[in-house]
This record gives structure tokens, sequence and C-alpha cells, in this order.
């Protein structure tokens, strides 16, 4: 007996594990640590999600959209959780091209661009990008009016500099950083009204 046990303990000790390889490709993002993320079947390299706090499922999990569920959808999210996302979602910049083509030439990324009310400190792209989200929200305009050529148009009319976002970027991530911008500013302003 004692002979068959150390040679079990023998095949254990002499195993060895091959390495693991980096196969390469992007780092994982942190909000799979939230997720019980399953390889895709119908779409190579893409994985389906599923909260762990409140089960709803999406059958391709993009960070982005994982990110913006904990921030600002999930009910059931611990508070903290939800504090942190918000706050990661605000700070990440937006890490799109905003796209325009004017006679040829290709406009791409932020740019500054001189604010019509303080001449002191030029306001960029992404400042542009928040207000407008909030002007079209705040007077109910739809945010598909942003891809209309008369809005369009009217925006260079007003600042030529400036290149509006896609309908997209407008109604995704500029849209989630808002909302979690809002929910912390009233989260903050009642703690400070309970606290008086």
């Amino acid at each position: 007996m004692e002979n068959l046990q150390g040679n079990n303990d023998l095949d254990d000790n002499h195993v060895q594990k091959k390495p693991k390889l980096n196969k390469g490709g992007p780092k994982a993002d942190e909000i799979w640590k939230y997720y019980n993320k399953q390889k895709n079947e119908t779409s190579d390299g893409h994985y389906s999600a599923e909260c762990y706090s409140c089960k709803k499922s999406w059958s391709r999990g993009e960070p982005a959209k994982l990110k913006a569920h904990l921030a600002n959808e999930c009910l059931k999210c611990p508070e903290d959780i939800r504090k942190y996302w918000q706050k990661k979602l605000i700070s990440e910049k937006i890490d799109y091209f905003q796209c325009l083509t004017k006679n040829n030439a290709t406009i791409l990324g932020p740019q500054l661009i001189n604010n019509h009310f303080n001449f002191n400190k030029p306001a960029t792209n992404e400042e542009i990008d928040h207000s407008l989200v909030k002007a079209m929200i705040m007077t109910g305009m739809p945010l598909r009016l942003i891809e209309s050529p008369f809005m369009i148009d009217f925006i260079h009319e007003l600042n030529s500099e400036y290149t509006p976002p896609s309908y997209s970027t407008l109604s995704g991530q500029l849209l989630d950083q808002v909302i979690s911008q809002a929910e912390l500013k009233i989260e903050k302003e009642t703690d400070h009204n309970i606290k008086k």
C-alpha cells in the first residue's frame, strides 16, 4: 500500500505543466470580473455575458455596454461597485474617431476650439459633446437628429472647427457618461443636504 501511495505522489510531483502561451490580442477588460463570460458559439473571439448581480444577459458582451449597465442600469448591483463604474465611465476618454469629410479632407479626433463665451479657456470636442448631449436630452430633441445634414450644417455654421459625434457614440458612450455624471452629482447634493 505504501508503495502505491508513494508512486502516486511521485507521479503528481513529476507531472510537468505546460507553460501558458500568450496568444496575443487585447488584454481582457476588468469589467469581466462582474460578469459570467462564456465563449460565443456564433462569433469567433467574442463572448456572451451574464451579470452576476441581476442575471441580465447579452449574446455579445461589449465592455462599454457592460460598464454602462453596472453604472446606470443594474438595480441589484452593490452601491460601491455602481459608484466605481460611474466614476470610471466619467473618467474614461472616449476612444472613437469623429470623422467628417469636408473638401475631401478628413478631420479626426478631439480638436481644441474657442468657446464663444470664454475666450480665455478653449473648449475641447469632449466638453462640447457633453453639452450637446445635455441640450438634446433636456429639450427633447431626438438623438438621431445629430446625423441630419441640416443639423450638421447648423453646427458647422456655429463653429466650423467642431466635428459632431456619430449617433452611435452620442447615444452610447456619451449618454452613459452624462447619466453617470448627473447621478453622482445628485448623490453628492443629496448627501450634502442631509448633513446640513
